[in-house]
């Protein structure tokens, strides 16, 4: 295990955090917050160990959460989800073709959402849902 590798993916998840919580333009101009864990995740999926998309996901997921509205743990199963997808099957995925990063980075980041969505609503919350998160999504998912 390189812990390099490591520390700089963790770094990236906690960087992306910050940027997503501190630059308010994206939000101002779409009415969407651009969310870059889940590509970070498809990311440390495809090149790093197990341990290492461990720690991406889980300190990426409760640093996210904390600053969010989402309850502590929200998003945890979804990029959770997506990591283990990605590393499970990253023998068959072309690796080093730029669209297959750009549109499994899409996917991933479109999926997160309805991810935790879902896992909300069966725990009991009540998220506001309406029209415009399909616009949030499909943003989210082109950024």
């Amino acid at each position: 295990m390189n812990w390099l590798n490591t520390v700089l993916l963790i770094l990236g998840a906690f960087l992306a955090v910050f940027v997503e919580c501190a630059w308010e333009t994206p939000r101002q101009w779409l009415g969407v917050q651009v969310d870059l864990l889940p590509c970070l995740v498809v990311y440390a999926g495809l090149t790093s160990e197990t341990v290492t998309l461990a720690l991406v996901t889980a300190l990426g997921a409760l640093w996210f959460d904390s600053l969010s509205a989402n309850p502590l743990g929200g998003s945890l199963p979804a990029l959770i989800l997506l990591g283990g997808v990605v590393r499970r099957y990253r023998d068959l995925i072309v690796q080093d073709d730029l669209r297959v990063q750009m549109m499994l980075g899409g996917a991933a980041s479109a999926s997160a959402p309805g991810i935790t969505l879902l896992f909300l609503l069966s725990l009991g919350y009540e998220p506001l849902v309406g029209w415009f998160t399909l616009w949030q999504v499909g943003v989210m998912a082109l950024s």
